[in-house]
Parts: C-alpha cells; structure tokens; sequence
C-alpha cells in the first residue's frame, strides 16, 4: 500500500514538473516572440504605417490567423487585411488628433493557457501601436513649437514664390518662334500674380504669429475655372477643364496656396526628372449639397442650404503613388529635399474655410486629389 502511495505521488509529481516546464517553455516563446516584434518596431524607427505592415510574418509566428486594420493618417484613409478572421479576436481603437486605428487580431479557439499567452502577445503589440502613435504625435507637437509654425508655413510659400518665377524665367529664355504673342499673354496675367504673392508673404512677415493664426481672412466668391486657369498657366501646366460656372466661398490668398501646393508637386516632377511623360492634367467640378468629409468652421458657412462644390485633380499619365497614407504628414516628403508641408497646409487652409481635401489612391491608376470647398453658382 505504502509502495503504490509513494508511486503516485511520484506520478503526480512528475505530471506537475512536466506542465510546469510546459508552461515555461511556452512563456519564454510568448517573450521572444515580443522581442521581435520590438526589434522590428527599432528597425521602422518606430513608425506606425510601417510597422503595422510589416508585423504580420511575427504576428503569424507567434499564433494569429489574421490581422484587421484600418487607419486613418493625417486624412488619408488606407485599410488592410492579412491572414483570415476566426470567432476569436482581440480589437482595439486609438483616436488622438489627426490619427484614428482600429485594429483587430484573430486567433484559433484555444485551451485556457494558450488563449492566455496569445492575449498577452497581443496587448504587447498593441501597446507598441500607442507608444508608436504618441510617439509620431508627440514629434510633430515638438518640431511645430520648435520652429514657429507660421515660419515653417511662409518659407514653403517662399519656396513656391521661387519656383513660379523661375518657371517665368524659364519660358522667357526658351521662347518658341511664333509663341511670342501667347507668351506674353501669360505674362501679364502670372506677372501680377508674382506680385500679389509677394506683397501676401510681406504681409505675413510683419504680422505676428499668433495673430496670423488667430485671424480669418475676408472670404470672396473666387471663380472657379477662371481662378484655376490662371493657377495653371502660372505654372505652365496643361490641362483639361469640365464643370459648371460656380464662385468658392474663400479668401483668394487661401485658395492660391491651396493650388500652388498641389500644382507645385507635378511642376517638381518635371523639374526633376521624376516623370517620363509631360503631366497632362484633368479637372473637374460638381456640386453638391451635403458632404461627409466636411466641417464648417465659420458661422458665415454654417447655412443648412449652403452648396459644396467638389473638385477632382489628377494626371492622366500619373503613376500609382507608392506612400498614399503620407501625403498629408507634416514634414514627411518622397523627394527628401523638400519641408513636407505643403500638402498638410493646403488640407489646414481647406478645413479653415469648412471644406477639405482627401485622396483616391487606387492601386493601378494616377492619385487624385479631392478638394471640397464651400461654393455657390
């Protein structure tokens, strides 16, 4: 009798140094496969659209069937899906600023302790996604009250200045025989505008920052396709125009930045080289009278019958863009050279005067930009 109490005893204690080993084995796992995802979060230098992208083989790795995620940075919308969805998952939701996330991670139906340690896996990485998040936040807030945001704002403005009148400057010393009248032409409507930007710059110079910030300009009715073909021959570009008659409801100066951004960047193409073909451009408008990306910001705007008008930009011969979810990140440029602050004031302005400006981003067409903004006919 005393023999088989001690025999299973023995048992007993060997079936518990066994699970316990078990258990061990499987929370050292769990903690590895943590590091990597760490590491992996190092070497993406701690951004959270790549490190979203590329977690997945880790993810995977560490037991998850799939991944779920939907992002929203800086105004461009971009979801993804990797592995496939089971009934069992763990979902999380960040909205801070200009940035929302909802992410979700599926796993197998599993045993209590498995289910245990893949959920603590998963609440490791998405901690990762938070710090990651205020990290990004955080850097942005800094540089802004580091540099002086409206200093940051008038050297991009300067910057457009100088390439508007070195395209100007461009065209006077290329003249094409029997293109002397039609360049002319386009100087004297760009000429004026050169000026009329200049003396905006001066302005903003001798005012200071916080005032600059604090006020609205007196909005105008600017007519639209008359206003966009100026904008277009300033820059020398080509383009196809379709859309009813129609005035923005926004300051002219606000409405110039706004183009000179955009324009700017298919100008910087052809500067560089970036582009095979001449940008061929194509333009168009059409009202209407709600509008869910918009919010108005001015008592003068806030009208329940107050008409948008909605334009669509983009180049036929433009290629897929490659880093969507960046274009409107501050201080972020593909060109590398550039202040990457261009397109993230033109969505401020946009937003200032109730409307905005979004993207279509498909994978196998050009990018389009979407500007929405107050207008009447």
């Amino acid at each position: 009798m005393l023999a088989f109490l001690y025999t299973y005893l023995i048992v007993i204690g060997g079936t518990i140094l066994l699970a316990v080993a078990w258990l061990l084995h499987q929370a050292r796992q769990q903690s590895r496969r943590a590091r990597e995802l760490i590491r992996l979060n190092e070497t993406h230098a701690f951004d959270l659209p790549d490190f979203l992208r590329a977690s997945w083989p880790a993810l995977s790795a560490g037991g998850f069937t799939g991944i779920s995620w939907h992002l929203v940075w800086f105004g461009t919308d971009i979801r993804e899906t990797q592995g496939y969805r089971s009934p069992v998952f763990v979902s999380k939701d960040f909205d801070v600023g200009d940035v929302r996330l909802h992410v979700e991670l599926f796993m197998p139906k599993r045993g209590w302790e498995r289910s245990y340690f893949s959920r603590t896996l998963a609440e490791q990485f998405l901690l990762l996604l938070q710090m990651d998040l205020w990290i990004k936040l955080g850097s942005v807030r800094s540089t802004f009250e580091q540099t002086a945001r409206m200093n940051v704002f008038l050297q991009h403005d300067i910057k457009n200045l100088l390439q508007l009148t070195s395209l100007a400057a461009d065209q006077l010393t290329t003249i094409v025989p029997g293109q002397e009248t039609r360049l002319l032409e386009i100087l004297k409507r760009s000429l004026p505008a050169l000026q009329e930007r200049a003396d905006q710059i001066l302005k903003r110079l001798v005012q200071s920052s916080e005032a600059q910030l604090g006020t609205r300009n007196k909005v105008a009715a600017v007519h639209l396709s008359a206003f966009m073909n100026n904008a277009l021959d300033l820059h020398g570009l080509p383009a196809q125009l379709q859309g009813p008659e129609c005035h923005v409801l926004i300051a002219p100066d606000s409405f110039q930045s706004i183009l000179d951004n955009l324009l700017g960047n298919y100008v910087q193409q052809i500067q560089t080289g970036s582009s095979s073909q001449m940008p061929q451009l194509r333009v168009n408008w059409q009202f209407s009278k709600s509008n869910a990306y918009t919010s108005v910001s001015d008592s003068s705007a806030a009208d329940d019958d107050i008409s948008f008008v909605t334009i669509r930009l983009y180049d036929l011969h433009g290629k897929p863009c490659l880093n969507p979810e960046r274009l409107f990140e501050p201080f972020w440029s593909e060109h590398g050279k550039g202040r990457g602050i261009g397109l993230f004031q033109s969505r401020q302005l946009s937003n200032q005067w109730g409307g905005t400006i979004h993207i279509e981003a498909p994978a196998d067409g050009p990018l389009v930009f979407i500007i929405q903004l107050p207008a009447q006919p």
